[in-house]
């Protein structure tokens, strides 16, 4: 029997408010949007690997290229389950370290030749050979950074503001 005749408090878990929710439910658009566009160089890689009869394999870079992918959709699915500040500074730290590895592939790309060790282990030779690898690092870096800004930057001012 309890001590009391009220009822217990009904306790309650902390939920942003609409327009809070909101832009982080904006920057989560974001994430996914990056996310598909760098993604996409790796599924043309597997359109022609499936088309192909004689086919060696999908190539490494196109497989780390979509588990980076799906890494950044679970991210942004985070971002619209628990919209809080510290949901959106997490994601931008991880942004920031995607950024971090575009721009030690892009440093790769561009001081090694087409017949590096590495860039044959990758799968990359024709990539590498066209500056075609060298572009969408440079692409992605940009989005990248831009968008760990903007989650850094919603984040700190969400925090002050509490």
């Amino acid at each position: 029997m309890s001590r009391s005749s009220k009822p217990a408090a009904e306790l309650r878990a902390y939920e942003a408010e609409a327009p809070r929710r909101q832009t982080v439910y904006q920057l989560a658009a974001g994430l996914v949007a990056v996310a598909l566009v760098s993604v996409l160089p790796a599924l043309a890689d597997v359109r022609e690997h499936l088309q192909a009869l004689e086919s060696p394999g999908l190539a490494p870079w196109a497989s780390l290229l979509l588990m980076a992918g799906v890494l950044q959709l679970a991210y942004a699915m985070y971002l619209v389950q628990i919209p809080d500040w510290s949901t959106v500074w997490v994601a931008s730290l991880v942004y920031l370290i995607l950024a971090t590895a575009y721009a030690m592939f892009l440093g790769v790309f561009l001081l090694a030749d087409a017949h590096s060790q590495f860039i044959g282990w990758m799968g990359l030779v024709d990539h590498v050979s066209s500056d075609r690898a060298v572009g969408w690092c440079v692409t992605m870096l940009c989005l990248s950074c831009l968008l760990a800004y903007a989650l850094g930057r919603y984040s700190v001012r969400w925090h002050r503001a509490a």
